[in-house]
């Protein structure tokens, strides 16, 4: 297996270490600045030698930093005054998900104290080989050998180790106490009240949006999706169209209604298409709670009860039987092809004319029809995706290359585009 190289390793790692110093110092500015450090070392070390086992090694590098910046004669606090934090401290330490600090938390751990009452050749030993020295030059500043050198540094690092992971286990154990008792400090939204809007796309238009909380949600086209975010709950409609939502952990439910099917986010990301008289879900990734029939936003549900369905199924509610009933799992294949619209594309791969033509409509004004006989329908045209909004190059497509016959009319104010069988495959004259 080939090794990463330093840059791959900073893309894969740089979060999870992140949050390995930041829980062990509590100070999320001075863990950003110690991750560039590690990988500062590391590139240098890379360089001579491939790393093969990088978390191991990033760990290491990772401890040995933060025993640096604890001998620093500044001290570790997990708050540093009594003044409340601002919001951007807030939402910097929410989006890391990163306890924060807690106004009158105050718990500070001098390291230099914890050094002093290392025996002397330990402590001398260890400050010393952070000042530079090496283990000979250590050794003969001591009257020791290079092993004793080194084996009274590595007592030295574990009781500084074992006491920053200390400190820092008996920090967050406060934090969450305060968590539970203080959850004004957590679900803080920008201006302190309710967030509500309403999100929509033209016919032709798809785009993605970052919700208040940081989940994603893209709307397909002619889509209309509204929402409620608090301290207690994240709300979400689909009032008409199509979305899909990647959904951010929290300790606040996520729920998605579209007319009397109510979703509810276990860890996933999922797809809902709200046709006229029924809605259909599909889990991309993860699994889901459904509830339906439910009468409105408010009806109280038992979310233990109701069915649970996980990554590539499919479900569909028919708002006029009030029925939930299971469709055929997707392949990855044909998970790729329902969410081809987010890139504004249709997958023609596999699908009848008349299906490829129902979703270009979707994507087309109102005013338009197609009128063609039912064995066109049943036609397979051509696989790969093409522009969703393009519908004049794929019936030019048709004309040329299927054997089919084009007209486009205008009729009672619809434009009508009527599609039979090709009478000169050659090419025809023209509209």
């Amino acid at each position: 297996m080939q090794a990463k190289s330093v840059e791959q390793a900073f893309q894969e790692y740089q979060f999870w270490l992140l949050r390995f110093i930041a829980s062990r110092i509590l100070n999320l500015d001075a863990a950003k600045d110690l991750v560039q450090e590690v990988f500062l070392r590391v590139l240098s070390r890379h360089e001579h030698a491939p790393i093969k086992m990088w978390k191991p090694y990033l760990r290491e590098t990772a401890l040995t930093v933060i025993h640096e910046y604890c001998t620093k004669p500044s001290i570790i606090t997990v708050s540093r005054d009594s003044a409340a934090p601002g919001q951007e401290q807030m939402d910097d330490f929410a989006h890391s998900g990163i306890a924060p600090d807690i106004p009158s938390v105050i718990l500070e751990v001098d390291c230099q104290r914890v050094l002093n009452s290392l025996k002397h050749d330990r402590g001398a030993a260890f400050r010393l080989r952070e000042e530079g020295y090496t283990y000979e030059e250590i050794g003969a500043k001591l009257g020791l050998t290079k092993g004793q050198v080194q084996k009274r540094i590595a007592k030295a690092r574990s009781k500084l180790r074992n006491m920053i992971l200390s400190v820092a286990a008996v920090a967050l154990i406060f934090l969450a106490v305060l968590r539970e008792v203080i959850p004004a400090y957590f679900f803080k939204s920008q201006d302190d009240e309710v967030q509500t809007a309403t999100l929509s796309t033209k016919v032709g238009e798809h785009r993605c949006e970052l919700l208040p909380e940081r989940s994603q949600v893209c709307l397909s086209t002619n889509s209309v999706v509204s929402y409620r975010i608090d301290r207690a709950a994240r709300s979400i409609e689909v009032i008409s169209g199509e979305a899909s939502f990647v959904v951010r952990n929290d300790t606040r439910p996520f729920d998605v209604r579209s007319g009397s099917m109510m979703v509810r986010d276990l860890s996933t990301s999922f797809d809902i298409y709200k046709k006229d008289r029924l809605t259909l879900l599909t889990v991309i990734d993860g699994k889901v709670a459904v509830a339906a029939p439910v009468a409105n936003a408010s009806t109280r549900i038992d979310w233990a009860a109701v069915p649970r369905f996980h990554e590539l199924q499919q479900v569909e509610f028919d708002e006029v039987t009030r029925t939930l009933h299971s469709k055929p799992a997707l392949s990855a294949a044909g998970m790729s092809q329902l969410l081809a619209w987010r890139k504004g594309m249709i997958d023609l791969t596999g699908r009848s004319l008349d299906e490829t033509l129902h979703e270009f409509a979707r994507y087309q004004p109102p005013t338009l029809e197609f009128n063609y006989p039912p064995e066109i329908g049943r036609m397979v045209v051509i696989g790969g995706e093409v522009d969703a909004t393009d519908l004049k190059g794929f019936l030019h497509t048709l004309e040329y290359a299927f054997g089919v016959d084009v007209r486009i009319s205008e009729r009672g104010g619809k434009t009508v585009v009527t599609l039979s069988h090709h009478r000169n495959p050659a090419g025809r004259s023209g509209k």
